[in-house]
Parts: C-alpha cells; structure tokens; sequence
C-alpha cells in the first residue's frame, strides 16, 4: 500500500470511521463501499484506538453531506460535483444518479490508492494535483458553473486562513454560480483538539477556524451562506455527555457544515 502521512494519512482515519459506523445495526451511514475494500487496505487501523466519537464525528458529517449532494442534484440532475481533497471518499457511490459527472481531487499518492482501491469510470475520475494550484480550474472551463457543487470536507482547517480565502475567491471567480458545501471547525476546535486523532503524525495539524462562517461574505460581493448544519444538533443519544454541547452556543459551533453559493 502507498505509504501516507501527515494530511493524507487522515484519509484512513475518516475511512475507518465510517467503516466502522456503517457496521453498526443502528448505524447513522450505510457505506457498503468501504466495508467491501476494508480486506483490500493493508494497514494496522489497531492505531486508531477509541474511535467512539469518531464514528459519531464522520458518521453526522457524511450523512449531511450525503443529503445535501442529493438534493442538489435532484435540482441538477448532469451536475459537475468536484470533490477537494477527496481522500477514500466513497459517496460517488451512495449518490449517483446515473447522469452526474463527479471529479475527485487529491494528491498523487492518494488519487493513486484512491484509483487502485475504487476504480474510475467515464463519469468518476480522479485528478492528481493540489487545491493551493489553482490550474485545476481550468479543466472545467466548459462546464456550466450553475451546475457545479464542490465539496470541502475535512479538509480546509488544515490550511491558514490566507490559503482558503484565496482558494474561495478563486473558485468564486472561476465558478460563479455554484455552489460548496464547506465543513468548518471553530478556533475553540483548534484549541482543544490540536490534530485529526492523537495518532496522526504532527503534519496534519488544524490551522483554520471561524466562530461565524458569515464572516466570509465580506472576503468579497457574490458569496452567499444558505444554510449552516451543526453536528451536536443530531443523534443527541450518540453523543454521550457531549449531547449538552448543542445548548451552548460556543461548543455548538466547533464543528458544522456550511452551504454557500457564490453569485
């Protein structure tokens, strides 16, 4: 298996998770792709010890992603959906309406385990390349950008604010009027949890936090926030005592989804 670390090695936590969570009778995810290349992954996940409100964690994330990638292309049926920062993400998979046109992007070593592990097809590619290199962009240049979804997930918190204003305002430029479905912690998030998972080398520290994700509408004219998702706001029974956190404002805050359309 391809050797990963820092960021990328995150990629195997999240699968894990759900690999996990999806095994649960009462599961909140249902990802029979990553129960079927569990036995293909050659990997010690023994490392990730105490995955309990990991699972909870990724489980409530895929779900609303899931769902909000549903709907979109229920109003967009031959949607471009450009996935950053793809990592094994499997919810091509669990989507697919049999007319979207879904792009994964990542770096070399992951799209290369990605590729290997989940195969590619006419309407599921990968693209090798990094977000901070904005000539991936150009590869859509013919696309409807009213009909393009991105999604960031897990991923734009391991960068510096500069880094993803830049990288919004680009896509902005670049697709205006799509949409991105964007996960975001708060810097309180940072505080306390430091890394992805106390196993994951010290590369894959988070970085970026915002208490108020409105704030980015004023990076420039033509970005709208829709709606906001909270995590602790669902499955209360799983969280544990963490189910208070959705009573308290600043602990309700530290993980959440945002929708944003750009004009």
């Amino acid at each position: 298996m391809t050797y990963l670390t820092g960021v990328s090695e995150t990629l195997l936590l999240t699968f894990y998770a759900r690999y996990l969570e999806s095994r649960r009778v009462d599961g909140i995810i249902k990802d029979q792709k990553s129960i079927e290349i569990m036995k293909n992954i050659d990997f010690d996940f023994s490392k990730f010890s105490n995955m309990q409100v990991y699972q909870v964690f990724h489980g409530i994330r895929t779900e609303i992603l899931d769902r909000e990638t549903k709907l979109f292309l229920e109003k967009n049926p031959n949607a471009t959906i450009i996935n950053l920062g793809a990592g094994l993400c499997t919810r091509f998979f669990r989507v697919d309406n049999g007319k979207l046109q879904w792009f994964e992007l990542d770096l070399e070593d992951v799209t290369k385990l990605a590729k290997n592990l989940l195969g590619q097809t006419d309407r599921h590619q990968y693209i090798t390349g990094s977000i901070l290199d904005f000539s991936w962009m150009d590869r859509f240049k013919d696309r409807n950008p009213q009909k393009t979804l991105l999604i960031a997930e897990g991923l734009f918190y391991y960068f510096e604010q500069e880094e993803v204003k830049k990288e919004i305002l680009e896509i902005k430029n670049k697709f205006p009027g799509s949409e991105m479905l964007i996960e975001v912690i708060s810097p309180l998030s940072i505080a306390i949890s430091k890394k992805a998972h106390p196993s994951i080398s010290n590369a894959a520290q988070f970085k970026w936090g915002i208490n108020n994700l409105k704030e980015i509408e004023q990076w420039s004219d033509g970005i709208k926030l829709i709606n906001e998702f909270y995590y602790f706001d669902r499955y209360s029974s799983r969280w544990g005592w963490r189910r208070f956190f959705k009573y308290i404002p600043v602990l309700r805050n530290l993980y959440r989804i945002g929708h944003i359309r750009f004009g």
